[in-house]
């Protein structure tokens, strides 16, 4: 058998990322329980409910806001602009912390080197760095009944395959879904939409 092409090579790449196991409920509540000021905070916050990638979360300031409309201007990879929707949660700790700081004080490793402290604290034995997040975030998403075109605009992947392979639902998920459809009132003949519960009525 041959060599593969760099268009398999890329592809396959995409698939092992695809992989990463979204962190459950109760490991997002360990985060946070975690969390030792209001810079942790703001990190596992912002990253668990926006998606945004650690180098556009260390690029916001307070004029990449929208307050009105609650959305985060984002710059993201190749100068491909697009507008994050940001819940009640991240609006609010944004807000707090954009009134008393200019900026986030750290860079992408930065942020790195802080969430895995956090994770260290909150005892999760699973991996968590920022794309962990992401990919959370993403998988939360559909749970919730998102559309893969609107997450795809949230997550800013130019190719729609990309979103697809964050969305990795595990075989247990396909079975959760089907049981508690089979509970769930509404027309004959149809599966309700099943979303999780928000964490704290707020955080994914």
């Amino acid at each position: 058998m041959g060599s593969h092409s760099p268009g398999q090579t890329r592809y396959t790449n995409r698939l092992k990322r695809g992989r990463r196991k979204p962190l459950p409920r109760e490991a997002k509540q360990q985060l946070l329980e975690a969390c030792k000021d209001d810079l942790d905070r703001l990190i596992v916050i912002v990253l668990l409910q926006t998606g945004l990638r650690v180098s556009e979360f260390c690029r916001v300031r307070s004029d990449s806001i929208n307050w009105r409309t609650g959305f985060i201007h984002v710059t993201g990879k190749g100068s491909y602009d697009r507008e994050v929707w940001m819940p009640a949660l991240t609006k609010r700790t944004l807000s707090e912390w954009l009134q008393r700081h200019d900026r986030v004080p750290l860079g992408p490793r930065g942020v790195q080197v802080r969430l895995r402290k956090i994770a260290e604290r909150s005892k999760i034995t699973q991996k968590v760095c920022p794309h962990v997040l992401r990919h959370t975030f993403a998988v939360d998403a559909v749970r919730k009944g998102v559309s893969v075109r609107a997450l795809q605009l949230a997550l800013g992947h130019e190719d729609l395959n990309t979103t697809a392979i964050y969305l990795n639902m595990t075989a247990m998920d396909m079975a959760d879904e089907f049981r508690q459809a089979e509970r769930s009132p509404g027309v004959p003949g149809t599966l309700g939409r099943v979303g999780s519960e928000d964490l704290g009525g707020d955080l994914l």
